[in-house]
């Protein structure tokens, strides 16, 4: 029939693979093909009598892509127009001041490796000229016990960047001067603090009341005549006395001193008598039942000693040694002459060396205060204060 042969014609004319007429894709479905488009019609069917439809029945199978239909974007080819797009997704997206400044880098990060930054060159170049020069354990704790004594007190920090050493370096040798007698150790660092320990010290003793000791001197120099056999101490009082020995006349001179003996070694008209024994750094002295049995075997005209302090009439030192070696000192002498400056007077110590009342004649200083000069004078002492001005040392 013509109807029908009409719509054979229809489908005839798409072929087995024709696509759908455009009107079928206009609209909002246009570029859209209906799943069953592109394939030809079936022949009609009679109604439904069959029985249900097998999931099969409702698959296609896939088509080849170059079958398939794409938009009409897609179909314009490489030079199709691009997609319009609005003035919001054309404008780049905003960046604070932040984002746009590029990322800051520390030297390091812009210095090519092996190479040190010129800050961190300079700075290690100092680091290294200001590092400390390697000392010697002894020569360390010659530096630390100096300081001491000259400022008074040091802190373990100080020390540890003085030095270029560790806490622990600091330590033993804080510890070491200690048992030495050079200092006292105390939290966090060491003192110079006057103490009747410490007073043993030599180097310390040395830079006390030296004014009062050098007129002390003038006064024991004038009663020590040239020719005489005479007998100075470790004492850092008796100390001007024996440099000013020489200016005098010729002597013997008798000491347990280093110090003294180094002093008198290059005098022509003086003659030295060293007493050995054991050497102790603290007093640089020699001390010990070794010195005390020498010191014995002499018989000098005048001795001159000092001691650490003078309290209720008697006068006391803080090491036992030292002690042995005075009174065998005072034994050995006709004539007895203590040399004690007024920082003395009140203060104790250990071990007593003698009664005031043993020595012939106690030479201090006119700072002496009053209530000790009325002492001397209860216990029948004979005493002697002579003024820092007039001091001849």
């Amino acid at each position: 029939m013509t109807d029908s042969e009409g719509n054979r014609a229809s489908v005839t004319d798409g072929g087995p693979h024709g696509r759908a007429p455009e009107a079928e894709r206009s609209g909002p479905a246009a570029g859209r093909r209906s799943p069953g488009a592109g394939r030809s019609a079936p022949e009609p069917e009679p109604p439904a009598t069959a029985g249900p439809r097998t999931p099969d029945a409702d698959r296609q199978a896939p088509r080849p892509a170059a079958d398939r239909p794409q938009p009409a974007e897609e179909q314009a080819g490489p030079e199709r127009a691009a997609p319009e797009r609005t003035a919001e997704e054309h404008a780049a997206p905003e960046q604070t001041a932040e984002e746009h400044a590029p990322p800051e880098q520390t030297a390091t990060e812009h210095t090519a490796p092996g190479h040190a930054a010129p800050e961190e060159a300079t700075a290690a170049h100092a680091a290294v000229a200001e590092a400390p020069a390697k000392l010697s354990p002894r020569e360390r704790r010659k530096r630390i016990a100096d300081r001491v004594l000259a400022e008074g007190q040091v802190t373990i920090e100080e020390l540890v960047q003085e030095l270029g050493v560790s806490q622990m370096t600091v330590h033993r040798d804080l510890d070491t001067l200690e048992h030495q007698g050079w200092l006292r150790k105390v939290r966090g660092g060491a003192t110079a603090a006057p103490n009747a320990l410490f007073e043993s010290n030599a180097r310390w003793r040395g830079n006390e009341q030296v004014a009062a000791k050098e007129a002390i001197c003038a006064a024991a120099l004038a009663i020590a005549e040239p020719g005489q056999a005479v007998i100075i101490d470790d004492s850092s009082t008796a100390l001007p006395l024996a440099r000013a020995l020489s200016s005098r006349g010729a002597y013997t001179v008798i000491t347990n001193s280093l110090q003294v003996i180094n002093e008198l070694a290059e005098e022509p008209d003086i003659r030295v008598i060293a007493l050995g024994g054991e050497y102790h750094a603290a007093f640089n002295a020699f001390l010990g039942m070794s010195t005390a049995d020498s010191a014995r075997s002499f018989r000098a005209d005048v001795a001159f000693l000092s001691t650490s302090a003078v309290d209720n009439g008697h006068c006391y030192h803080q090491a036992q040694e030292n002690v042995l070696v005075k009174r065998a000192l005072m034994a050995a002498a006709r004539r007895k002459v203590l040399l004690v400056d007024h920082s003395k007077f009140g203060r104790q110590a250990l071990y007593e060396l003698a009664p005031l009342a043993d020595f012939d004649l106690v030479i201090s200083d006119t700072q002496l205060p009053q209530e000790e000069q009325e002492a001397l004078h209860s216990l029948g002492v004979r005493y002697e204060l002579v003024s820092e001005e007039t001091h001849r040392v």
